[in-house]
């Protein structure tokens, strides 16, 4: 089966099974963003993020830093780690893109992470800095991921 026609077969599934593609929506109709407490002290806040296309709906991946697995991160989904300030190098996928971040204790990261056009050959970065407003700007879209208990992560509501 080509992969037109699993995403073909994957689309229709999710119409069928009554699955909204569209925006959520406050009650009043406005879109909400997703709003990121303050780091515990003398920590810092790492928010992994996934605007996918409908083509990345069925590619999940992991975040790791190091070996350590800090969390899955969907399509459409955002994930926040909890980690001590310093170097960070984080990664995901299997040809593991990576990403070192310098981070300071009281501060909020924001890292957007994408396929790419073609998630075999592409050479363009994986995991990019953001900022607030582009996660502000799309968040309202997106789901919480839980991170895998005890191992880098921690789940923030």
């Amino acid at each position: 089966m080509s992969i037109h026609r699993a995403l073909a077969a994957a689309f229709a599934l999710t119409v069928a099974a009554g699955v909204s593609l569209g925006p959520a929506r406050a009650d009043d109709g406005r879109r909400e963003p997703v709003r990121i407490a303050e780091p515990p002290p003398g920590k810092a806040y790492v928010v992994f993020f996934r605007k996918g296309q409908l083509a990345d709906v069925l590619v999940g991946l992991t975040v790791r830093e190091g070996k350590t697995r800090i969390g899955p991160l969907g399509y459409d989904r955002y994930l926040v780690a909890i980690v001590d300030p310093g170097l960070h190098t984080f990664s995901f996928g299997q040809r593991l893109w990576e990403m070192q971040l310098v981070t300071e204790a009281g501060e909020i990261y924001y890292v957007r992470c994408a396929l790419g056009q073609d998630i075999v050959s592409s050479s363009a970065p994986a995991m990019t800095p953001a900022e607030e407003r582009q996660f502000n700007d799309v968040s309202w879209q997106l789901k919480p991921e839980v991170p895998y208990a005890t191992q880098g992560g921690q789940a923030v509501r």
